[in-house]
C-alpha cells in the first residue's frame, strides 16, 4: 500500500521532455500529420484541442515549490485532449473487449474493469461483465497498465485480437519485467496518456496570461492564482474536491460546465486524480506520475501547477485523460495545398 506522502510528492528528476520535428512548410506539416495522425477518429469522445505549438514552458517564478522545473508545459506541436476524464460508458466497451484475454487475477480487479462494470460469471471460460448503468458518466479509474491497453486498442482502430491491445503505442512486453524496463509511446501513436508537459499546458497554460499575447501559466486550474473552494454544482464553486465541504461519494465529469482550462478542458480539478505518461523506476517497480486532485479530496497542493503525484502502473488506480494527433487532413486537402505553392511558383 502506497503512502499517502508518495501518492503526493514528484520526483524532482522526472522531466520527460518530447520534441516531435518541426516543418519548414505547410505542405511538410501536412504530410507529417497525415504520416503520423493517419485517421484518428473521435470514438464518440469530446475533444479539445490545445494550440500554440513552441509556447515557452514555465518560469521558475511560476513554479513557487519547484522553481527547478523551469521549462515545464513547453510543447512544440499542436494535439488533442478529452474535455473530461474517460467515463464508464467510454470505457466499458474495452472492458467487454479485452475480457477474453484478462489474465485470472484480474477479472473482478478495479484495475481492469475501472469501477465501470461488475463480473457476472463466465461463458466458455470469458468473464461476463455487467454495466455500472448506475453511474454512466463518472470518471473509470484503472491501472496504468490497462490505460495503456484502452490507448492501443484506439490506436488499432479497436481490432478485437489480443495483439491489438499490446502493442501499437506502448509495448506491454515491458510489462512486469523490472523497473528499468518502461514502456514509452511510439513516435506514429495516434492516442496516448499525456506527458506531464502536454498535461501542464493544456490545465495551466494560457496564451494571455499576462494580457493579450503575453503567455504564461496559472498556478490553478481555470486561470486561478490562490487554491480553489469546493462545493457542489451551482453553487459558485469550481471542483468537487476538498474535504470541507461535504461531497458525495460520486458525481458525473462535466458537472462544473463554467469552470474551463484556457483550452476547454474540465475537471482539471476533482473528479479523479489523472494518470501521465512519464514513469521512473522504485525498487522493483515503475512509477508513473498522476495529476490534479479527486472528488473530496484535499486539493490545495495537488491542484498546482508545481505538483505532481505517483502511483505504482500495476496496481494504482487513477482516471484517465486521452491525448490524441490532430486527424489528418487526408489526401485531397495534401493536393490542394501543393497545387496551390505550385500555383504560386509559376506566377512568381
Amino acid at each position: 500500500m502506497m503512502s499517502a506522502a508518495l501518492e503526493n510528492t514528484m520526483s524532482d528528476t522526472i522531466r520527460i521532455r518530447l520534441h516531435h520535428r518541426a516543418a519548414a512548410a505547410l505542405i511538410a506539416i501536412l504530410a507529417a500529420a497525415s504520416a503520423h495522425a493517419g485517421k484518428a477518429p473521435d470514438y464518440g469522445l469530446n475533444w479539445v484541442t490545445i494550440g500554440a505549438p513552441g509556447n515557452r514552458g514555465a518560469l521558475a517564478s511560476e513554479l513557487p515549490t519547484r522553481p527547478q522545473l523551469a521549462g515545464l508545459g513547453a510543447v512544440d506541436y499542436r494535439y488533442r485532449m478529452t474535455r473530461t476524464e474517460v467515463t464508464h460508458t467510454q470505457y466499458f466497451n474495452f472492458v467487454q473487449a479485452y475480457a477474453p484475454y484478462v489474465s485470472s487475477g484480474h477479472t473482478n480487479s478495479v484495475r481492469f474493469h475501472g469501477g465501470s462494470a461488475h463480473l457476472v460469471g463466465f461463458q466458455n471460460g470469458v468473464p461476463q461483465y455487467q454495466f455500472n448503468a448506475d453511474h454512466p458518466h463518472l470518471a473509470s479509474q484503472m491501472s496504468w497498465q490497462y490505460a495503456a491497453r484502452f490507448v492501443n486498442w484506439l490506436h488499432n482502430d479497436k481490432v478485437s485480437e489480443q495483439w491489438a491491445f499490446e502493442s501499437g503505442v506502448y509495448d506491454t512486453s515491458f510489462f512486469g519485467q523490472g523497473p528499468n524496463s518502461i514502456a514509452t509511446r511510439s513516435s506514429d501513436a495516434k492516442y496516448w496518456i499525456p506527458s506531464i508537459d502536454e498535461w501542464a499546458k493544456a490545465a495551466h497554460y494560457d496564451p494571455n496570461r499576462y494580457g493579450e499575447g503575453q503567455e504564461g501559466y496559472w498556478l490553478y486550474p481555470y486561470q486561478s492564482e490562490v487554491p480553489l473552494q469546493g462545493g457542489p454544482p451551482g453553487s459558485g464553486a469550481m471542483t468537487n474536491a476538498g474535504n470541507d465541504w461535504g461531497a458525495p461519494s460520486s458525481m458525473p465529469v462535466g458537472s462544473y460546465p463554467h469552470a474551463d482550462s484556457p483550452w476547454g478542458l474540465l475537471d482539471v480539478s476533482g473528479g479523479a486524480r489523472e494518470w501521465l505518461e512519464d514513469g521512473e523506476p522504485f525498487g522493483n517497480n515503475l512509477l508513473r506520475l498522476v495529476a490534479g486532485s479527486a472528488l473530496g479530496q484535499p486539493s490545495h497542493n495537488t491542484d498546482r501547477l508545481d505538483r505532481y503525484g505517483e502511483g505504482f502502473e500495476h496496481l494504482s488506480v487513477h482516471g484517465l485523460r486521452i491525448a490524441s494527433a490532430i486527424p489528418s487532413p487526408g489526401a485531397a486537402a495534401l493536393c490542394a495545398v501543393s497545387l496551390l505553392f505550385a500555383a504560386r511558383r509559376r506566377r512568381g
